[in-house]
């Protein structure tokens, strides 16, 4: 009974934000884009938590949407993560779909030492690379210096 007042519940929720969206950019308080953007990325939520392969498809245009949100709106740090968001949700739709080695189910497992300080790494250079290509940029910027 529990599961079914949840899927109700999230529904619903799903629902009353789609509604807002296209109420905001009815009224020009929002873009279609943006209003699109929204909707999509409340349909992902449902989507994710319903445990639907459906999300993937839906995931990419709402990434895609917004990346060109932010971009239209000189946002590029944000438009630059939607593409990140695009190439990790189109893998994960392949895990999905495809399994791990040999096409076999996926193993939950703990992250090895390596591969954290690897990522680690990584995301330390890139933060750093876009810090600097971004204060180079004008762009909106909380400091108000572009």
């Amino acid at each position: 009974m529990r599961k079914h007042v949840d899927t109700l519940i999230l529904a619903l929720l799903t629902v009353i934000t789609s509604v807002v969206a296209v109420v905001m950019a009815y009224y020009d308080m929002a873009t279609w884009l943006e209003a699109a953007s929204f909707v999509t990325g409340a349909i992902c939520v449902w989507l994710t938590v319903k445990e639907s392969v459906w999300n993937f498809p839906i995931s990419l245009i709402n990434v895609t949407t917004f990346c060109f949100v932010f971009f239209f709106n000189r946002l590029f740090a944000d438009a630059s993560l939607q593409v990140i968001y695009f190439v990790l949700t189109a893998i994960g739709w392949y895990m999905w779909l495809y399994g791990g080695e040999k096409h076999t189910a996926l193993r939950i497992r703990r992250t090895g030492i390596l591969e954290a300080t690897l990522t680690l790494a990584s995301m330390a250079l890139i933060t750093a690379g876009y810090w600097r290509l971004l204060i180079n940029v004008p762009a909106p910027s909380p400091s108000g210096t572009h």
